[in-house]
This record gives structure tokens, C-alpha cells and sequence, in this order.
């Protein structure tokens, strides 16, 4: 009777501590049912937002879309909850669901990704620094709705082993790199592709929905509207804010 009480002891806690994550955290989604100037994220000049057949409901297309990698990014960097100090927020994951209505050529084997953009002070001057987090393969044409959900860790001081560095600071010791990004994210990217890898261009039919960034519930940086109160990047150690 005793192991039985110290069993279910430890799965009562257990379940405690789920419910306790779950009700500190929310998830904040883009679900494109407003007008395209006021989309927080955008693929390019040709976007329209359709209002029916997402996942569901409102999405956004771009039946004309030529390039190597399509990529969804934040249209306004610095001033949405996408964006920001993302160790303050307490962020946990980001995602986006995806359809490829046609492309010209073959993508199997093409991965999903996620970029998230930061500076990284070296010294003696800031750097731009991406980091980039590898995910499932791209659906294919005519396959329907694929969700993609990525971990990023945000309390964590270590970066991931997964995670790529793109940029100048690629020779920086990685968990200086990430705490520093970590710190300030001033674009986040959906890539349809590994961005450091070589594709030829070709013609897309592609559609996104629900971008969606999970964060710490109870934050002093959030409004009503999902937007963050902060003036700009948080200092790191010794090291000046950029552009002062």
C-alpha cells in the first residue's frame, strides 16, 4: 500500500506540474483574417489573403512566387509578439502550417525551417547573427495542410545541438551566440528550405497559416494586443546597446 500511495503521489505531481506549464504559457496565432496590410507576417509582394480553405479558414497565398527558398517573415520587426526578448517572454516554440498548391520542380527532400535573426556584440561592434532551426520535410504539391512546430528554448543557456549558425558570428562560441540572439529577436523567418543550402529558382503556388509563437503567459511585456513594450534591445553583459 505504500509504494501505491508513493506511485500515485508522484503522478498527481506529475499532473500538477503539466497543468501548472500549461496555464503559464499561451500561444499567440496569426490566422490572417484581417486586410493584407495589417498581416504581421508576409511571403511576398504578390500575398493575398484567401478566406476560405486555410487550416482553417483565412490564408495566406502567393500563386506567383519564383525563388529558391520561399520564405514567410515578420513584417514588422520589433513592434509584434513574434519579435522581441524572447528570454523575458519565456518563449517555448514557433510554427506555421503550410500547403504547396504547385511548384515546377521536384522538393523532396527539402526540409522546413526556422530563422530567427538577433545581434550578437563582439567586442567591439554588433553583428547580425541568424540561427537556424531544422524542421520536417515540405509537404508535397497537392497533399494538403502540414503543421511544422519548432522548440526553441528560450530560458535555456545552451544553444540546441540542431541549430545552425548563419552569419559573421558563425565562429562565435554558440551559447554566447545564443544568449544573445535569445535576447533580442528582431526577425523571425519560415524558410521552405534550408537557407544555407543552393537551390535553383523555381515557380510556387504556396500558402501559410497560423504562424504561432508560444510564450510565458505572465510577462510584463505583453498588452492587450499581443503587442511588446519595450524600446529596443536588451543590453547583454558589458556590452553597449546597438547603434548608441
Amino acid at each position: 500500500m505504500k509504494t501505491r500511495r508513493v506511485v500515485l503521489s508522484v503522478l498527481l505531481s506529475t499532473l500538477m506540474s503539466v497543468l501548472c506549464w500549461a496555464a503559464l504559457t499561451r500561444t499567440v496565432t496569426e490566422d490572417f483574417e484581417g486586410a493584407i496590410e495589417e498581416a504581421l507576417w508576409r511571403a511576398g509582394p504578390e500575398d493575398e489573403i484567401v478566406p476560405d480553405g486555410g487550416n482553417p479558414g483565412a490564408f495566406l497565398r502567393n500563386a506567383a512566387a519564383v525563388a529558391a527558398v520561399p520564405t514567410l517573415v515578420t513584417e514588422t520587426p520589433g513592434s509584434s509578439v513574434f519579435t522581441g526578448p524572447y528570454g523575458q517572454m519565456g518563449v517555448s516554440h514557433l510554427g506555421v502550417d503550410l500547403e504547396v498548391f504547385a511548384v515546377s520542380g521536384d522538393v523532396r527532400g527539402r526540409p522546413v525551417s526556422l530563422g530567427i535573426q538577433g545581434g550578437v556584440y563582439t567586442g567591439s561592434e554588433w553583428i547580425s547573427c541568424e540561427l537556424i532551426f531544422p524542421g520536417d520535410e515540405v509537404p508535397q504539391p497537392g497533399s494538403g495542410w502540414r503543421a511544422y512546430t519548432f522548440g526553441v528554448p528560450a530560458w535555456k543557456r545552451h544553444m540546441p545541438s540542431k541549430v545552425t549558425v548563419h552569419g559573421s558570428c558563425a565562429d562565435l562560441p554558440r551559447d554566447d551566440v545564443w544568449r544573445q540572439v535569445i535576447g533580442w529577436v528582431s526577425v523571425a523567418r519560415f524558410y521552405v528550405g534550408d537557407p544555407g543550402a543552393s537551390y535553383e529558382p523555381q515557380a510556387w503556388d504556396i500558402a501559410f497559416d497560423n504562424p504561432r509563437i508560444t510564450i510565458g503567459k505572465f510577462t510584463d511585456h505583453m498588452h492587450h494586443d499581443a503587442a511588446l513594450e519595450s524600446d529596443g534591445p536588451v543590453p547583454m553583459e558589458m556590452a553597449p546597446v546597438p547603434n548608441e
